[in-house]
């Protein structure tokens, strides 16, 4: 089965849970098909385009097992874009950018294939995640590593400032901060402009710097600066500033005071 729509976003699993049950009940992920959601099948097209050889330009860093929920991962790298977007080994990817992936209705779509359809041009998908620690369902903005040299587009603009948070301990030596510099529009999924990883620095607050093409800003919509401080593979720190009036050409100064994770733990 393949989505023509996105179908699988955090504004539609209320209806999973009305249609499976609280999504905290799960003991797997659960099964979703046509006749739960009331969709269409698929033409014999559209699953042939989703199962035609694609060219390999992005990883995520895991092994998977195809089940009818998904794929289960079975191994993960360490420090690579799984580890550092939290996901663990019994973790399930459901679906990628809205497209489910897995057994499906007796046909398999991987999700390596599903990364390099979806990918944006720096490698950034959503991913639909069934933790299988608590049986929830969540979205995740994942930015996959490249497996081919990436072109940077002409740049005219940049974002330059410091990330920091209150709290007062030391700061991981093993840390990695992400900043991003994402739009929205019409388009459900956010779109990222720019973005930089910055591993191990040397403390608070952390230096960043984005070039952008201006080209690329949003007729409509905002214009978001996001940061995340990532400890072990543990989201420790995030947070998120609307930029009111980006600059088309220059630099522009923003700092960005983080705060810590819903599901942070004590950092030693």
């Amino acid at each position: 089965m393949m989505f023509r729509k996105r179908t699988f976003s955090l504004p539609l699993l209320g209806l999973a849970a009305l249609l499976c049950g609280p999504l905290s009940a799960f003991s797997q992920p659960p099964e979703f098909r046509d006749r739960d959601r009331g969709l269409t099948a698929p033409s014999a097209l559209d699953a042939a385009s989703r199962r035609a050889p694609v060219e390999r330009r992005w990883r995520l860093g895991v092994n998977v097992q195809d089940t009818n929920t998904g794929s289960r991962i079975t191994d993960l790298v360490i420090n690579s874009p799984a580890h550092r977007a939290g996901l663990e080994v019994g973790d399930t990817i459901v679906a990628v950018n809205g497209y489910q992936v897995g057994l499906v209705n007796g046909q398999m779509y991987d999700c390596g294939d599903e990364f390099q359809r979806r990918a944006d041009r720096r490698g950034y998908v959503t991913l639909l995640i069934w933790n299988f620690r608590d049986g929830s369902l969540s979205n995740r903005l994942v930015h996959l590593e490249p497996l081919v040299a990436f072109t940077a587009p002409p740049v005219t603009a940049t974002f330059r400032g410091e990330i920091s948070f209150r709290e007062r301990i030391a700061f991981p030596r093993d840390a990695v901060v992400e900043v991003r510099l994402v739009s929205t529009g019409n388009d459900p999924l956010p779109v990222v402009l720019a973005d930089q990883v910055i591993t191990r620095p040397n403390g608070v607050p952390v230096p960043y710097q984005l070039s952008y093409d201006p080209r690329d800003l949003p007729a409509r919509g905002q214009v978001i600066l996001q940061a995340e401080i990532w400890v072990r593979g543990r989201l420790q720190w995030s947070g998120s500033e609307v930029i009111r009036r980006p600059h088309r050409e220059g630099t522009q100064r923003q700092d960005l005071i983080v705060s810590p994770a819903r599901d942070a733990r004590p950092v030693r």
